[in-house]
């Protein structure tokens, strides 16, 4: 049933005011864009959003426990039981078990451990209903070993769930033993529905399963046997992965569906939407949470073929596995994932290419649509997806980008605005017109569309956050699935594929991004981050650790000319600075790791340091400092000495001439980076007789760099001797920090020094 209902909202007074001109930039969006993009969120603007999200939280689940627990959804607009039954229901309270880990994310934990009790005491998996493999593998037993670590780990810290044992644990070994029954035959492929009560009851009606109920199981099952110590679980997964790989056309792409007994195709179409999504998904990420070089040779392959038939950025395309020709290009809301999943593997500019364009369709219809065929909008529905979300907090942990901020920023004003209804958050029937509901909220809503939006805003505060969840990755559903150590053997002994040129060995990826090496815990158990390389050639790594010893006496004693053509097989451009001085770029590729490669990687970044050391500054505002890069031409400011002004801030411009400014005596300038060269905004800074000026940019570059830092500079053949002030360089979050200042601050006084 559709229903016309005006959205209801719940906001705190005081913050009413800013959402309210937040909501005036989604009125008329194509007026509004340029003035939207070009608004600086300050800290307190992000913790807002952040409290707002939380908010939104509380009504969904709120609403689900007062009108529908112990049932498994809500109708939101009816504020009753949802009346029709799908097959990821199995009266088992499925939107609990889905929320609690984003309760526990969002710090609500006196909650969390209230509703966990609630959910421990009183859940059933034994009703007579018939449910999906899929579906219950990824939402119940994922959120079950989901809130089995998130327990221990509120109990290790002390803020909850202190009298924990094994309780979700325990329900995740009977979960698990209930989906056993699937594999009805030892070694062969899982049916996809099962009856909780009784087991396949019915084969004829269940011997068609897709690629993604196959491919789905291994990161939940892998982890039970992790947990347990029974190899059934992990075996009769990769049995079926093993038979469904072998399935595999000569262009190594995988169909749809196929025959549970024959194991023969029922649906040769190949692409990256459901039925299929979720099977590439995990070969990556059981790579990254198992140490097994397997997953990742098995996701290579199909990544090439994929790139080559399926996806050339930014179109998406259907194709048969054994005639893989365009047929024709076609968006839907599952796809979105792609994008997130490239940031994964290090495919950075298709991943970004991809993500644009579905941005774009957002953009236009404040939702991406179930499907978006041929540059038309051929299915309307939005069901409160999460994967375009999902998308966009990859690439903004990668980025930092205040463009991937706003997606963040737009999404969260639009379910509030277009999708809020009494009992929570309805689907949409339509999203060209004005809102028609569905009646209708999937439990992922709360455990991936708000959580991933929520994300996002946590890794743009510079407030801590209490707890932080690095040492996992998010299965299919956003639930938490541990990263084993790289010390741990792998879960199986494999036959490797080969590839030239390429040392493989057990890896781990703790935290995706974050390029930091701790000397104290170079011997830890732990890895400290992803290597997102092209190839490891292992004898050049040799060759350069061996003869020399550190890499900075490689490159002291390499002609320079010949060093970047040995980096770049690492996946690294090189450029010289001055004589002992250079930049070096990460660039994208695939994520691998070997015996050498932290050594390596910690002399990179120990070079890092002292290249750093020699070229930043500090600026103070109030109490905060900033770290800034200085420019290779201008007055530099040497040690111990000091610049010392009031900043003159020129919003919304770029001081690309001197028109319609006031004179800024004495002043440190600051003005946006862009429209025109460091050269003509540091003559123009000085012509209104500025004593400094600070470029900044609030972005960071779409390569990625790993070790390197922008030095504002000018072609070798241009005079610089006319600039007298010192031009510094503000960056990514430390701009974002400088600029939260500024805005936030009236009476402010600045300081540029050098400290080094």
């Amino acid at each position: 049933m559709l229903y016309l209902t005006p959205p209801y909202f719940k906001f705190n007074l005081k913050n009413i005011a800013l959402l309210a001109s937040l909501l005036l930039f989604f009125v008329v969006p194509d007026q509004h864009t340029e003035k939207f993009e070009d608004i600086i969120w300050t800290e307190r603007d992000i913790l807002y959003f952040k409290t707002q999200v939380s908010e939104m939280m509380n009504h969904a689940l709120d609403s689900y426990m007062t009108y529908a627990y112990p049932a498994d959804e809500i109708s939101p607009v009816t504020c009753d039981i949802k009346k029709t039954f799908d097959m990821w229901n199995g009266n088992y309270s499925v939107t609990l078990i889905d929320s609690l880990d984003t309760l526990a994310l969002m710090e609500k934990y006196d909650k969390y451990e209230k509703y966990s009790i609630l959910f421990i005491n009183n859940v059933n998996f034994n009703s007579n209903v018939n449910v999906s493999l899929f579906e219950a593998n990824i939402r119940m037993l994922g959120g079950l070993i989901s809130n089995h670590y998130v327990a221990k780990k509120l109990k290790k810290n002390k803020l909850a769930m202190l009298w924990y044992s094994k309780e979700f644990l325990n329900l995740a070994i009977i979960f698990a033993d209930k989906l056993m029954q699937c594999f009805v035959i030892p070694g062969k492929i899982p049916f996809s529905v099962f009856n909780l009560k009784h087991g396949v009851m019915d084969t004829s009606n269940t011997s068609t399963i897709s690629t993604a109920a196959i491919g789905t199981l291994i990161l939940e099952f892998g982890s039970m046997t992790r947990l347990t110590g029974n190899q059934t679980y992990y075996k009769s997964v990769m049995d079926a992965l093993d038979i469904l790989w072998s399935k595999k056309s000569i262009y190594n792409l995988q169909g749809e569906t196929l025959n549970v007994v024959s194991g023969e195709w029922t649906n040769k179409m190949g692409s990256l939407a459901g039925n299929i999504d979720s099977y590439y998904e995990y070969l990556l990420k059981s790579y990254i949470a198992f140490n097994d070089v397997s997953f990742y040779e098995k996701f290579h392959l199909h990544y090439v073929s994929i790139m080559k038939y399926l996806n050339v950025p930014p179109n998406f395309y259907r194709a048969y596995i054994n005639k893989p020709e365009h047929l024709y290009n076609e968006y839907d809301a599952l796809v979105a994932f792609w994008p997130g999943l490239q940031i994964l593997y290090g495919d950075t500019k298709s991943a970004y290419k991809n993500f644009i364009k579905l941005e774009s369709i957002v953009r236009k219809y404040n939702f991406l649509p179930e499907n978006y065929k041929n540059d038309n909008l051929s299915y309307k529905k939005y069901y409160l997806r999460p994967e375009f979300y999902e998308s966009n907090f990859y690439l903004y942990e990668l980025t930092k980008s205040k463009t991937f901020l706003d997606v963040a920023v737009k999404a969260m004003v639009n379910l509030n605005k277009f999708t809020r209804v009494k009992c929570g958050f309805s689907s949409l029937f339509r999203i060209d017109k004005f809102p028609i509901y569905i009646n209708k909220m999937d439990s992922y809503f709360l455990a991936e569309t708000l959580k991933y939006i929520y994300l996002v805003f946590e890794k743009a505060s510079f407030t801590k956050p209490i707890l932080t969840w690095d040492e996992f990755i998010y299965n299919t559903e956003a639930h938490f699935i541990p990263i084993y150590t790289p010390h741990s053997q792998c879960p199986r002994n494999v036959t490797r594929l080969h590839f030239k040129h390429i040392n493989f060995c057990c890896t781990t990826n703790l935290a995706y991004f974050n390029w930091v090496y701790k000397e104290n815990e170079l011997n830890s158990e732990e890895v400290f981050s992803a290597i997102i390389i092209r190839a490891t050639f292992a004898e050049i790594m040799d060759h350069m650790l061996k003869t020399y010893s550190s890499l900075s006496d490689y490159m002291d004693h390499t002609n320079i000319q010949i060093l970047p053509l040995y980096l770049d097989k690492l996946g690294f451009l090189v450029k010289k600075i001055d004589n002992d001085t250079y930049e070096i770029y990460e660039t994208p590729g695939i994520i691998i790791n070997n015996f050498n490669s932290q050594h390596f990687f910690l002399q990179l970044y120990q070079i890092n340091m002292k290249f750093q050391k020699k070229y930043l500054l500090n600026i103070k505002v109030k109490n905060v400092d900033v770290i800034a890069n200085r420019s290779l031409f201008g007055k530099i400011i040497k040690l111990g000495h000091v610049i010392e002004g009031n900043p003159h801030f020129i919003y919304k411009n770029y001081l690309c001439n001197t028109d319609n400014y006031s004179y800024s005596n004495n002043n440190i300038i600051v003005v946006k980076r862009g429209k025109c060269t460091f050269y003509e905004k540091a003559i123009n800074a000085q012509k209104l007789g500025a004593i400094a000026i600070i470029v900044y940019d609030t972005h960071i570059p779409e390569s990625n760099e790993f070790v390197s830092m922008l030095l504002p500079q000018v072609p070798a053949q241009q005079k610089t001797d006319d600039i007298k002030i010192p031009l510094v360089y503000v960056q990514g979050n430390e701009a974002r920090k400088l600029l939260s200042v500024l805005v936030n601050e009236i009476d402010k006084n600045m300081k540029i020094e050098n400290l080094n």
